[in-house]
């Protein structure tokens, strides 16, 4: 298994996945100043190759290729997914994606490496209100006004944040959380529960005077 996994990892790293999709005439491209300065990390980590004839910012489309330390999962944390390929051959024949609570430990785990004040850290927070409110609340209409009580009402809001807050308790029952990281589940569940600030989550150490940087 922990071979299949290099394998797969070997197939899958950016640079040789790079290398491909240079060799198919995609061309690698630097990454926008413009999105580099308001999404941080996210456009000056990947490796990025346009997949579009145009380069303009608002039609251009590319495949951006993380390194597997960005969002930092384990192979444990990664389960097999089914295969959609009419291809006989792939070279990447088994697909790997990561479990429910790894992905909300990996949002934390990021927050935790880059400044309060920073882009970076603007898009992840931006993400995790995101994906609470699609994956753990269920609410798939997209931004609710709590402070619309009847439709709070007829969508069940306080029902479905405590069944959230239920799922999040019993990651950490299972064990989820790695060692020194259970810390994760509460701070999880005090935002999912509205006791405690976005804000507030963990931000990389000694960044704390105000500045906002480009990071």
């Amino acid at each position: 298994m922990t071979h299949g996994l290099q394998q797969i990892c070997r197939h899958l790293s950016p640079r040789s996945a790079s290398s491909i999709l240079s060799d198919m005439g995609l061309p690698l491209t630097p990454p926008p100043d413009m999105l580099a300065k308001t999404n941080g990390a996210f456009y000056t980590k990947p490796r990025i190759h346009r997949i579009t004839c145009s380069t303009l910012l608002s039609t251009v489309q590319n495949i951006m290729l993380y390194p597997l330390s960005f969002p930092s999962f384990s192979p444990s944390e990664l389960t097999l997914a089914s295969r959609r390929t009419p291809l006989a051959s792939p070279l990447a024949p088994t697909i790997l994606h990561p479990l429910q609570p790894a992905v909300y430990a990996s949002i934390l785990r990021m927050l935790f490496a880059y400044p309060r004040f920073s882009s970076t850290r603007d898009v992840l927070l931006a993400d995790l209100t995101g994906l609470i409110g699609y994956n753990l609340y269920d609410l798939q209409v997209g931004y609710v006004d709590t402070n619309d009580e009847e439709l709070c009402k007829e969508l069940e809001v306080d029902r479905r944040i405590d069944d959230a807050l239920q799922i999040v308790k019993g990651w950490g029952w299972d064990g989820a959380w790695r060692e020194e990281e259970e810390w994760m589940g509460d701070a999880l569940a005090a935002v999912v529960k509205g006791w405690g600030d976005l804000d507030f989550l963990p931000w990389a150490p000694g960044h704390h005077n105000g500045r906002r940087v480009c990071q």
